[in-house]
């Protein structure tokens, strides 16, 4: 899968609407705020974005990156992973429907899965822990 760049300027925004313009291209996005995160959807383009303005350096981030959190209430679709896994930095661990959304949640470092703490129709709060993962052994 290859990197794209792309130029967004927030232009203005109304409620839960963004306006935006995109590679020079006016643009509406639906934007939910949640934690630490912005939800968008734009068109049938649906991403979640994490706010690492305030984020400590990386080196002390690494309990954060072993938790893989709800960015909102929603209803757990699919969990791809179970304890023993060895998982990728980006691959997907958890779908949850959001908003109207569906959210694909992704490990953020590589590791083994320790614990999956939910199931595919569970109902869960934001913040709630879904998988956590450990250092792979050597």
């Amino acid at each position: 899968m290859g990197t794209a760049l792309h130029h967004i300027t927030l232009s203005g925004r109304q409620g839960e609407c963004l306006q935006l313009i995109a590679d020079g291209v006016q643009r509406q996005a639906a934007a939910v705020f949640a934690g630490d995160m912005l939800h968008l959807e734009l068109g049938d383009l649906s991403a979640s974005f994490e706010d690492l303005t305030y984020a400590p350096p990386a080196a002390a981030a690494g309990s954060a990156e072993s938790r893989v959190l709800a960015p909102m209430n929603g209803r757990v679709l699919a969990v791809d992973v179970q304890p023993g896994d060895t998982v990728t930095k980006g691959q997907r661990l958890v779908v949850l429907e959001a908003m109207k959304m569906e959210h694909q949640l992704l490990a953020r470092r590589d590791g083994v899965v320790d614990q999956v703490a939910v199931r595919a129709g569970d109902q869960v709060a934001t913040r709630a822990l879904l998988v956590s993962l450990v250092e792979q052994p050597d």
